[in-house]
């Protein structure tokens, strides 16, 4: 009861926080990466902002089945008897198991419906002009005339709803024109877990029965009932006996080999009818025959999960499946299978058996939402970043529990709460580019950090260096801001630079380590160069008091320029490990912002307004040759402290 129900289990998983990362607790505040955001939400919506990140870091993708890999399209392909020939009883118990049952209608009930429409329709209508009545009553809009009719024999009792555990689920049905009270359970789900459930099977005689029905309704009477097609003289009730089971395993392994999905239908009758029924009753039932299923795989998905290998993107399989009908499906798509689980295979294993068997499997079968989930939370535990992409009831657990949590908008109310992204459409090709655009952001990010961390590093020890030394302020306040603001603007187009292809094949994990040693690598160097420019002013100029109140002021005007542009410089030689402008080029905003911002450092010391305002001077033509000169070096020597930095530590961000 409470909290001990499957769904009081599932609430529980779902009720717990995930812990912040460390990306939220490091970078929360920083604004600009909503541009990410918005490039992002192009095919998806974001609802929590370190997905974006953890998309980029995610190298492991584990995903359903149906709808994902395959075209969530399911078609009714085989209805067979124990001899593996086509049973329209077998179709007739599916047709009134999935058209009474008030659940949430799945693909299968829906394929079974349709295709029973399809067959019945080519039977004489039983009232043409008003198909969605029989009997003199209204037995539901949508079903072909023939069908209406057959449906109509029958009222429902009661029924026992479907949950993932007895993988069945059941109707208890009523024969309106049968005066004997008696009722008949109609059961349908997984085939061992029916195959558990039942005593006894339908053996048809060698002359399939079920032709001779269909030929009896085309001659014009009415469609066979189930008393007529279970207690013919052409039908047989024996017991189901294990070598029987045996071989109905094997017509079940037969079919799943080739791809179809299967579903056993069983009946029981019930001598009295009672109130209210339950799993208790689900016993000692009637083997009735297999029901095959088929939904392709997507063509976009083999091409999708190429891409997903290629930028290290490890696809695993969580399915309720079959492991056969998986096999298959992966099969036919190119998913290379290292090995198979199945729920059995994960009972009484404790965590550390279930991180290594997780490890290594890529196809996880027959699991239950929980199970989904403990897989999951076994691959964090292996120090993988995992997402997850469902949209049932029973990905809930899992959505939740994985780094990023993906379904889409068609999924159940309860997936998309779960998830932190919404897909716009149900494709491996859209998760493909997500991670893409999640390494780009993550990659932005990281050059937006690193760059103001560096640049503030060395800003900050040039100017300790300058105010033990000079006699006077090195820069007045005023500058320092406009020069921060001016940096700072430029910064605003790196969401929208691209990053080198070597960068966005592999997985990132953020690293606050890292970046705490690229600020102490790469920070100073900039301060080699400011101490050069107050060398250079001091000697040359001979700036050495601060009584010299105009070379004080050309003094700043001049480190003021210098400090901007190799602040700017700085953007393309840190974006990327390759040599900039030779090897790699920054995105269009993002030299048209340098461009924008080096030329109005420049001319700001010869517009008057801002020249008053600001306390500049016009700077003499020989400090120019030596700016050229400086930051020609600048750039050779950060980009020689680039190399030596990837050499030493063999990454950059």
């Amino acid at each position: 009861i409470g909290s001990e129900t499957f769904f009081g289990s599932m609430a529980k998983e779902l009720s717990k926080r995930r812990p912040e990362n460390a990306f939220q607790l490091g970078v929360r505040n920083i604004s600009w990466v909503f541009f990410g955001l918005m490039a992002l939400m192009k095919r998806c919506i974001v609802k929590n902002l370190d997905a974006i990140i953890n998309l980029g870091s995610m190298d492991v993708l584990c995903t359903d089945k149906t709808g994902t890999l395959t075209e969530n399209k399911v078609i009714l392909v085989r209805h067979l008897d124990y001899h593996g020939k086509a049973s329209m009883q077998s179709l007739q118990l599916a047709f009134l198991n999935s058209r009474f049952q008030t659940g949430l209608k799945n693909l299968l009930d829906v394929a079974v419906v349709e295709y029973f429409e399809k067959t019945a329709s080519e039977l004489p209508a039983y009232d043409e002009n008003s198909p969605t009545v029989a009997n003199g009553k209204e037995v539901g809009s949508g079903l072909t005339a023939a069908a209406v009719t057959f449906a109509a024999r029958y009222q429902k009792l009661d029924e026992i709803p479907f949950d993932f555990v007895r993988r069945r689920m059941s109707v208890v049905l009523k024969d309106v024109s049968d005066d004997n009270n008696q009722a008949m359970l109609v059961s349908k789900g997984a085939v061992e877990e029916m195959l558990s459930i039942c005593t006894k099977i339908v053996i048809p005689c060698q002359q399939n029965p079920d032709a001779v029905d269909i030929q009896m309704a085309i001659e014009g009477q009415s469609i066979p009932t189930l008393d007529t097609l279970v207690r013919t003289n052409h039908n047989e009730i024996q017991a189901l006996t294990p070598e029987k089971i045996a071989h109905l395993v094997e017509m079940n392994k037969g079919l799943n080999v080739d791809g179809l999905r299967v579903v056993a239908v069983a009946y029981r009758d019930l001598e009295k009818v009672k109130p209210d029924y339950g799993i208790s009753d689900e016993c000692d039932m009637v083997f009735a025959g297999l029901i095959g299923f088929l939904d392709p795989p997507k063509e976009s998905t083999g091409p999708a999960i190429k891409e997903l290998l290629s930028l290290g993107v490890e696809v695993k399989v969580l399915t309720g499946d079959s492991a056969a009908v998986c096999r298959k499906v992966c099969q036919e798509i190119d998913l290379p299978v290292k090995s198979i689980v199945t729920t059995d295979d994960l009972v009484g294993l404790d965590d550390e058996q279930v991180a290594l068997i997780a490890r290594e499997a890529t196809i996880f079968a027959k699991l239950t939402p929980l199970q989904k989930s403990l897989v999951i939370r076994a691959l964090k535990r292996s120090d993988r970043v995992v997402g997850f992409l469902g949209d049932g009831i029973n990905d809930a657990p899992a959505l939740a529990e994985a780094d990023v949590g993906i379904s889409v908008d068609t999924a159940t109310d309860i997936a998309k709460e779960s998830a932190d992204v919404i897909l716009l459409e149900k494709s491996l090709t859209v998760i493909a580019d997500s991670v893409l655009m999640g390494r780009t952001t993550y990659g932005n990010t990281m050059k937006y950090i690193v760059m103001a961390i560096s640049s503030n590093f060395g800003n900050v020890f040039s100017m300790l260096v300058a105010s033990s030394w000079l006699p006077f302020l090195p820069m007045q306040p005023i500058h320092i801001l406009i020069q921060n603001l001016l940096y700072d603007i430029s910064q605003t187009t790196i969401p929208w630079d691209k990053m080198d292809k070597e960068f966005l094949m592999v997985p990132h994990r953020w690293n606050i380590r890292s970046i705490l040693r690229f600020m102490v690598f790469m920070g100073p160097w900039s301060s080699i160069f400011d101490i050069t420019t107050y060398l250079f002013m001091w000697f040359y100029f001979g700036i050495q008091s601060a009584d010299d109140t105009a070379g004080v002021t050309l003094f700043q005007t001049a480190w003021f320029t210098e400090g901007a542009l190799t602040q700017l410089l700085v953007i393309h030689i840190i974006r990327s490990p390759k040599i900039p402008f030779l090897q790699t080029i920054a995105a269009k905003p993002v030299i048209a912002s340098s461009l924008i911002i080096s030329v109005i450092v420049l001319v700001l010391p010869y517009i008057g307004v801002f020249r008053e305002l600001l306390t500049m001077v016009e700077l003499p033509g020989v400090f120019y040759g030596y700016l050229v000169g400086a930051l020609s070096c600048y750039f050779l020597v950060t980009q020689a402290a680039k190399m030596m930095y990837l050499r030493v530590f063999n990454a950059w961000f």
